[in-house]
């Protein structure tokens, strides 16, 4: 069995959240836990920077993202960023994607309802 801890800093504690973040990743990989992850909330620390973040801090751990929307995303900016991940991670990054909630999508980002309705047209490139 794998174990792992989703981590993520506090909202608004500005002045320490990449430390809360690094620490919580620290104690991860130094517990023996076999991955951490990033949380799917758009309101804290950007996913694709707390997997660098993250890396950074760690040696040994798998880092990834909870779901990443594919809606708000061009397709070739999301791969620029999940290469960007696996090099400060050194291979060990996992990127979690996925067509959110309309909650996320709609409420809380503001896409169009129609990418809502159709996630895979919105990242079509013709």
């Amino acid at each position: 069995m794998r174990m792992g801890l989703q981590v993520s800093a506090d909202r608004g504690r500005y002045a320490t959240k990449v430390e809360k973040l690094q620490a919580d990743a620290r104690w991860a990989d130094q517990a023996g836990l076999d991955s951490v992850w990033t949380p799917p909330d758009p309101r804290r620390v950007r996913r694709d920077d707390g997997g660098q973040l993250i890396g950074t801090a760690t040696s040994r751990i798998e880092v990834g993202t909870a779901i990443v929307p594919l809606q708000p995303r061009h397709p070739v900016v999301l791969a620029q960023q999940a290469l960007s991940n696996q090099a400060v991670c050194e291979g060990r990054f996992t990127l979690g994607l996925g067509v959110s909630h309309h909650w996320i999508i709609q409420d809380m980002l503001a896409c169009p309802t129609s990418a809502g309705r159709r996630p895979c047209a919105a990242t079509s490139s013709g």
